[in-house]
């Protein structure tokens, strides 16, 4: 797929495959295979830069940010399809 030549960093959670790659506006999009199906989709955006994606308990966590004053720390939850900003440290 065209999508997974562009992916940055990858995960699964649920059984799925979700990864993310940089977006136009300075954030990441996200999308999920679903191998039952053999079907891609797009799901939520974020808006934050991620460098890095790990998968615990059936949710996606992201870190990055542009710098070391602007840190990411993120949660993707696959049932709500939306992410949440978790405080670092």
């Amino acid at each position: 797929s065209s999508c997974l030549s562009r992916a940055r960093f990858a995960a699964v959670a649920g059984g799925k495959l979700y990864f993310i790659q940089p977006n136009s506006n300075g954030g990441m999009d996200l999308f999920r295979f679903n191998p039952t199906v053999n079907q891609w989709s797009k799901r939520a955006s974020i808006s934050k830069f991620v460098a890095h994606l790990a998968s615990l308990d059936n949710y996606l966590y992201g870190y990055g940010g542009i710098s070391t004053s602007d840190p990411a720390l993120v949660r993707y939850d696959p049932q709500d399809n939306s992410w949440s900003q978790l405080k670092a440290g």
